[in-house]
């Protein structure tokens, strides 16, 4: 009996045992097998890889624009929001004395090309005439100097010589005879002069009477101021006829007859063959001058003031052109700082001009990320202001050197928008991903389903609801996505890995609680 006891007791305990056991066991492969599989299929796309960096959205071009000369401001034709053209005329000062400065350049440069189409031309026939009629009237005083005068020509002097020696000393008789006139006229004058004084005295002594007008004094008087004022006239005129004038006037006239008369004697004497001689050689060489117009020196001086009136002239242009403020390129006003009636010149803001058609994004790349960056590759934006726009872009110039900033090497790049909406306006902030590679029509797997050891990479393959593991060949890969080159077929289905948890497992209770071990965990 005793043993039969002891026999159950061993049954007992092998039976708890071996359920222990396995609740133990299901536990532990419950702490480590994933709550459920999660599989994708294999697909055939297109992969690209990205380089990231952000920025803010800005115009291509942007300008602040001042006048090139200084004045008041007459004319402001813009204001902000209008859409402008390149060579626009924006805004403009007064230009009163550049008008007027430019109607006289006009008029001198039509003044040097007439000059020079006369000079062109050549002399006139009027011009050759003259300068003919020059050369031959030279040409007959040299023969006339070189017969010498003639008999007549010679009485006709000598003539005139005795008519002005008579007419000289006709003058000087005349002006002798004057000197007694003179003196008798004085003598007239005194004597006149010392009546009237006697009849003034005789008046003076019975000027108080009441009858004064008829008393012989009265009479006297009047007959004495009369008497004297005759005199004073004839002494006047008699001095104004007494002068040497005529005497002057007579001894010149001789002294040119004389003169004329030795001339003509000596006309033929050496001297005067060689003025005549000269004469005709001045007139011949103007002549010959006038016929051989323009000449090469002529031409470079005509040519010379035709230009120098129209560089004047484009001077004056180019001051009235720098008294416009013009659009230098297309875009919209963003700014007008000035007003009308203002001076203005080059120190003096006045509008502002951005190409707002033409946005642009400035991004920083490192040095590892720079040499992957071509001009022309595709760029994806993003922006935080509109999280539910995607822009297009492309790469449009990269900065030939580094910007370095507290040690940190940058590379600019110049990221161009394509086609961006209205919405989307300068100064937003953008995500930027440069598509630095691209494959077309490969095999896609995601990253997640990838096992990497050492060189060797694997995937875990669902087929008829068994997991194979399964060896690949990869090409480009980004965050997300790795090409497969070999190693699966479209559709296949993959299983991705799944991250592992851990449980505790309930203690083992025996039968009846007296046999009650401690709790394990599941490894």
């Amino acid at each position: 009996m005793r043993r039969l006891l002891i026999v159950a007791v061993i049954v007992v305990v092998v039976i708890g045992g071996f359920f222990g056991y396995q609740r133990i066991s299901s536990a532990r492969a419950a702490s480590t097998q994933p709550s459920a599989v999660q599989s994708v299929p294999v697909t055939r796309g297109t992969l690209s890889a990205t380089v990231s960096s952000a920025g803010n959205i800005a115009p291509s071009s942007a300008l602040n624009l001042t006048f090139n000369g200084n004045g008041q401001v007459k004319t402001i034709k813009v204001k902000i929001g209008d859409k402008v053209k390149a060579g626009d005329v924006l805004a403009s000062l007064d230009t009163s004395d550049l008008d007027i400065q430019l109607a006289q350049s006009n008029s001198s440069l039509t003044v040097a090309q007439v000059q020079l189409t006369v000079t062109k031309k050549g002399p006139t026939a009027a011009q050759l005439a003259a300068s003919e009629a020059s050369l031959q009237s030279a040409q007959a005083a040299y023969a006339d100097a070189k017969k010498g005068p003639s008999a007549s020509q010679i009485a006709s002097a000598e003539a005139s010589v005795a008519s002005a020696q008579a007419g000289y000393n006709a003058a000087k008789q005349t002006a002798g005879n004057r000197g007694d006139q003179l003196k008798v006229a004085e003598n007239t004058l005194k004597k006149a002069e010392l009546v009237l004084q006697d009849a003034q005295s005789a008046y003076d002594k019975v000027a108080w009477r009441p009858d004064i007008a008829a008393l012989s004094q009265s009479k006297t008087l009047q007959q004495a101021t009369i008497d004297y004022q005759s005199a004073q006239a004839n002494y006047n005129v008699t001095v104004s006829q007494f002068s040497d004038t005529q005497v002057i006037q007579a001894q010149s006239g001789l002294t040119k007859a004389k003169s004329d008369l030795d001339n003509l004697i000596n006309q033929s004497n050496d001297t005067q063959l060689k003025q005549t001689a000269a004469s005709v050689a001045q007139a011949q060489s103007n002549l010959d001058n006038l016929k051989n117009t323009p000449t090469p020196e002529d031409m470079i001086i005509a040519l010379a003031k035709v230009d120098q009136a129209r560089l004047a002239l484009e001077q004056t242009k180019l001051k009235l052109q720098q008294m416009q403020l013009v659009a230098p390129f297309d875009g919209t006003i963003t700014n007008v700082t000035i007003l009308q009636g203002q001076q203005a010149g080059a120190n003096t803001a006045a509008i502002s001009l951005a190409a707002l058609n033409d946005l642009q994004i400035v991004v920083n790349l490192s040095e590892v990320d720079q040499p992957k960056i071509k001009p022309g590759q595709d760029v994806q934006i993003t922006l935080d202001a509109l999280p539910n726009v995607n822009l297009a872009g492309k790469v449009d110039s990269i900065y030939p050197a580094a910007q370095i900033t507290q040690g940190v090497v940058n590379y600019p790049v110049i990221v161009k928008l394509v086609n961006p909406p209205p919405t989307v306006i300068s100064g937003m902030t953008a995500s930027a991903n440069i598509v630095v590679d691209k494959r077309v029509n490969v095999l896609i797997a995601p990253n997640r389903a990838i096992k990497t050891q050492g060189r060797t990479k694997t995937v875990t393959v669902m087929f008829e609801g068994r997991q194979i593991s399964t060896q690949v060949q990869t090409g480009l890969a980004n965050d997300t996505q790795t090409e497969i080159t070999s190693g699966l077929k479209e559709d296949d289905e993959l299983v991705l890995n799944a991250t592992t948890t851990s449980a505790r497992a309930p203690g083992v209770g025996g039968f009846g609680g007296g046999f009650g071990g401690p709790g394990f965990i599941g490894r």
